[in-house]
C-alpha cells in the first residue's frame, strides 16, 4: 500500500477480504493490525493515534505495534489483535501475516535498470483473473497496441517455460509493427526481434518483466528496454489492486529518456489500462478454472495457479 501519513488520523485498508488498520506512532513507527478492537469490536480506524499507540475511539484500549492492547479501566488486563509485519520503502509500505510461507522482500533496485515511474491501478475483477491475465502472453496479440506481437505471427513465437525458484517464462518473436513516435524515440528498427522475459514469485505475488528488442541479423540487442515489476493484492472476492514499478535500462542516454518521458508513460499507461479493461469486462463466474478450455501458451498459467493456492493462499494438496 501507498505510505502511511504521520498524525492522528490512522488508514483503514481491506485486503485478502481482511479489515486492516494502518498507522505512524509519534516516533515514526508503522503499525498494521487488524481493523477491530478487542473489547466490543469496534473499527480501530475510526479512532486516532495518541504517542506510540493506536486507542480505540470507544472506550479508549490502547493498542501498540504488535497488537498489545491497554485497557484504562483495567490496567492489568490483557488483550490482543492480529498484527503484521511491516516495511516502509520505495514510498510503500509493505505488509505481511506472520503466518504461510517465507517471504522475502523482493527485488526492487537494479544495476542495469534506472526507475522511471510508478503506476498504481485499482481492479474491479477478481485477484485469479487478473493473475490469469499476467501469466501468458497470447493475449497481447489483440489486447496490446505495442508490447506483443502480431496475430499472424504467434505461431513463430518462440517460448520457454522453466518452474524454479520463480515461474520463468520467455518469449520471442517478430516485433509488431511500431508507430513511429516509437520507433525513433526509443531507436527500435522494424524487423526487430522483441524479447520478453517473465519471471514471477509467489511470495508476495509478484511479476517481473523484462522487455528488449535485438537485430534479427547480427543479434545487437538495442539500447532501449523496459522493466516491469508489478505487485497484485486481492482486496475482496471481487476486486483487486495492481502496483507497478517501470523502469528504462541504463544503456538508454538520460537524456533520450527524459526526452521521450511523456509520451513512454502515456505508452506504458495505456498498455497496462488495456490489461485491465480487459480483465474488467470478464464476468466473475469466469474465475471458475474448472470450465477454461486451455492451450498451448496457458502452460506458465496452470503453473501459477497452482502455486498460487499453495504458497500464498496455503491451500493444502494444490
Amino acid at each position: 500500500m501507498p505510505g502511511v501519513p504521520g498524525g492522528k488520523d490512522p488508514v483503514g485498508l481491506t485486503l485478502c477480504n481482511r479489515n486492516l488498520v494502518a498507522f505512524r506512532t509519534q516516533s515514526g513507527r508503522i503499525g498494521v493490525l487488524e481493523d477491530r478492537c478487542a473489547h466490543r469490536g469496534i473499527r480501530l480506524s475510526l479512532g486516532r493515534v495518541v504517542g506510540e499507540r493506536l486507542c480505540c475511539p470507544y472506550h479508549s484500549w490502547a493498542y501498540d505495534c504488535s497488537g498489545c492492547a491497554r485497557s484504562p479501566a483495567e490496567p492489568h488486563r490483557e488483550a490482543v489483535v492480529d498484527s503484521f509485519s511491516v516495511r516502509e520503502e520505495k514510498g510503500y509500505v509493505w505488509i505481511r501475516a506472520e503466518t504461510g510461507f517465507p517471504a522475502s522482500f523482493p527485488e526492487l533496485d537494479f544495476d542495469e535498470f534506472a526507475p522511471f515511474a510508478v503506476m498504481n491501478h485499482p481492479v474491479r475483477a477478481p485477484f485469479r483473473l487478473l493473475m490469469d491475465n499476467m501469466a501468458e502472453l497470447e493475449h497481447t496479440t489483440t489486447v496490446h497496441e505495442n508490447f506483443g506481437f502480431r496475430l499472424a505471427d504467434i505461431g513463430k513465437v518462440k517460448t520457454e517455460v522453466t518452474d524454479g525458484d520463480a515461474l520463468e517464462i520467455y518469449y520471442e518473436g517478430p516485433q509488431r509493427p511500431l508507430p513511429a513516435y516509437i520507433t525513433l524515440g526509443a531507436g527500435i528498427r522494424g524487423g526487430d526481434r522483441y524479447v520478453q522475459y517473465a519471471s514471477i514469485r509467489f511470495g508476495p505475488v509478484h511479476s517481473t518483466y523484462t522487455l528488449w528488442w535485438h537485430d534479427p541479423r547480427t543479434g545487437r540487442r538495442r539500447n532501449f528496454g523496459l522493466r516491469f515489476v508489478i505487485f497484485y493484492n486481492p482486496v475482496t472476492e471481487t476486486t483487486c489492486e495492481q502496483h507497478a514499478f517501470i523502469y528504462t535500462h541504463r544503456s538508454f542516454p538520460k537524456w533520450r529518456v527524459r526526452a521521450i518521458k511523456p509520451l513512454l508513460s502515456r505508452v506504458v499507461a495505456r498498455e497496462i489500462s488495456a490489461d485491465i479493461r480487459l480483465v474488467e469486462s470478464l464476468r466473475p463466474a469466469d474465475a471458475d478454472q474448472s470450465r477454461h478450455l486451455l492451450g498451448k501458451f496457458d502452460q506458465p498459467l496452470e503453473i501459477a495457479r497452482r502455486r498460487i493456492r499453495k504458497e500464498y493462499f496455503c491451500q493444502e494438496g494444490a
